[in-house]
């Protein structure tokens, strides 16, 4: 499964294949944040969608994650 951290403008963060979603939507349910690097954000919306692939017979999930730089915590 594919996951898209994006800002809230849109700009892409980073894009990550093969995550476990189970285990980062229970991180996310919690904290509401998540550290990418040296940088922590605030996780402002989350939502996984499932579309079907046309070679695929199993539909594809993606989780897609709207992010929002936490300044203060530098």
């Amino acid at each position: 499964m594919r996951v898209f951290f994006r800002s809230e403008s849109g700009e892409m963060v980073l894009d990550s294949k093969n995550e476990d979603v189970a285990s980062l939507m229970a991180v996310l349910r919690e904290t509401n944040s998540i550290k990418i690097g040296l940088f922590n954000y605030d996780v402002k919306k989350y939502k996984l969608e499932y579309y079907r692939h046309p070679k695929n017979e199993e539909p594809e999930k993606e989780l897609n994650i709207i992010l929002k730089r936490n300044y203060n915590d530098q």
